[in-house]
């Protein structure tokens, strides 16, 4: 069965591979799109070969700027597919399923599976590695701006990263993303509580 398998995969990514060639002419794309091709890389991700995984993720990420394709997915549960990636070995996979998990993080009913999925405090974790710290950065962002979201940041080490942030960044101007971020999270009163501890607000005030 194992030899069946890793037969079948290869032969899945070859196909793939030859349809992400092929969708590079947007017309022969949108055709896959409506042929609804991200039901099968959706399925594609309950597989365990690595490259495979990676074709899947490269392919939704390139289909999932088209509505068709984005509620597609959503119906397959694409969500709880990728959170498994968050984390993982594999730091490529890591950073397209990211990618693509932004792309999803526009439409609110995805973004508040993320929330539900518990994706924010493996986020939060992630912000301590610099690879994955912008793309990490602008999905938090997107999930704060949730009311559910945001109460769940408390319960994270969100706040003294962020705090380590925004004090010690290189540039007089913050990253756009992590400045909205901060004033999203201290719109709750915890998190506003947690900013201003310690001498924070003082900080933040030498900071402007």
């Amino acid at each position: 069965m194992k030899r069946f398998l890793k037969k079948q995969d290869k032969l899945l990514f070859v196909c793939f591979h030859i349809l992400l060639n092929l969708a590079e002419d947007v017309s022969i794309e949108y055709k896959m799109v409506k042929l609804k091709i991200a039901r099968f890389l959706t399925a594609g991700l309950n597989r365990t070969s690595a490259e495979l995984l990676i074709l899947a993720v490269t392919f939704l990420k390139k289909l999932s700027i088209f509505q068709e394709s984005k509620d597609k997915m959503m119906e397959t549960d694409i969500v709880a597919r990728l959170v498994r990636f968050i984390p993982c070995n594999n730091e490529r996979l890591m950073k397209l399923t990211l990618r693509l998990l932004w792309n999803l993080s526009f439409d609110r009913t995805l973004r508040k599976q993320m929330i539900q999925a518990r994706l924010i405090p493996e986020l939060v974790k992630l912000l301590t590695f610099t690879q994955f710290r912008a793309i990490g950065i602008k999905l938090l962002y997107h999930m704060s701006m949730d009311e559910q979201g945001n109460s769940e940041f408390t319960f994270t080490q969100a706040i003294p990263l962020l705090m380590q942030l925004i004090i010690n960044w290189p540039q007089r101007t913050l990253a756009p993303e992590l400045g909205a971020l901060a004033v999203n999270v201290s719109h709750n009163s915890r998190n506003c509580e947690s900013l201003c501890q310690d001498g924070g607000l003082k900080q933040l005030l030498r900071r402007r």
